[in-house]
């Protein structure tokens, strides 16, 4: 019940952009990150309740918008007797795709997350890259109607045995001209010796605009991996700034 009222107190801040966090932070889907940073000079605050039928926890994740295309965030997770989860980052957009000039936008970041429950902290370097795949004559209109996302990242766990592993992540999204959009997106699972550091994740999500400022999501995941399967998700992001002339 209360982290349905905190839900409640983000949409009441609000009396447009496609950007919104990922579960870790970064912009992007559900769990991978994209070539995209938050266009603007503020800040976004979001937070899903994990699991409705057993209210597992709600990351709440803070993003902040610098100019020249990047942007820094936070994240904390208290999972109901789990995980308890610090994160936070950092990510540069290299160059913006512009349809008919680039090919497609890139972008680098690190990221890392410490789990004082099993004493695992993680620390990922990942380069992604992001490109209309279908519907790009429609680009100028402000809607990108299928849009592909692929990246590479290495991950450093120490704690519960040491391991550097290298893995890709992907996904597809599709979005409207008003801020509406419905993603994929697939992690991989990342094992050690003797440990698996994060199970795969197939998520899915809508993500509708509720207001100028303001974006409900509903989807399923396992979010950061903790768990064997996925899922139901259902949360709300609120955004504060003014848009930024990179």
């Amino acid at each position: 019940m209360f982290r349905v009222l905190i839900l409640l107190a983000i949409i009441c801040l609000c009396l447009a952009a496609y950007a919104y966090p990922t579960l870790n932070g970064d912009t992007g889907l559900m769990q991978i990150p994209t070539a995209d940073a938050i266009p603007i000079t503020g800040f976004q605050i979001a937070g899903d309740i994990i699991d409705l039928k057993t209210d597992n926890g709600m990351p709440m994740r803070l993003t902040v918008g610098k100019k020249n295309d990047m942007e820094v965030f936070i994240t904390y997770f208290n999972q109901n007797g789990g995980a308890k989860l610090l994160g936070g980052g950092m990510k540069k957009v290299l160059w913006e795709e512009i349809p008919g000039v680039t090919s497609s936008a890139i972008a680098v970041g690190a990221r890392s997350l410490k789990n004082d429950n099993t004493g695992v902290n993680a620390v990922e370097l990942y380069a992604v890259g992001s490109k209309i795949i279908m519907g790009e004559k429609f680009a100028a209109y402000g809607s990108a109607p299928l849009r592909g996302h692929l990246g590479l990242m290495v991950s450093r766990f120490s704690g519960a045995g040491s391991s550097t592993t290298f893995s890709a992540f992907g996904g597809v999204s599709i979005s409207t001209k008003n801020g509406d959009s419905f993603m994929l997106d697939y992690m991989p699972e990342i094992k050690g010796k003797a440990v698996t550091y994060r199970n795969d994740s197939l998520s899915a999500a809508v993500r509708l605009k509720a207001g100028d400022n303001l974006w409900l999501q509903a989807g399923n995941s396992n979010p950061f991996g903790l768990r064997t399967n996925g899922v139901t998700t259902i949360g709300v992001m609120y955004e504060y700034g003014d848009e930024t002339e990179n």
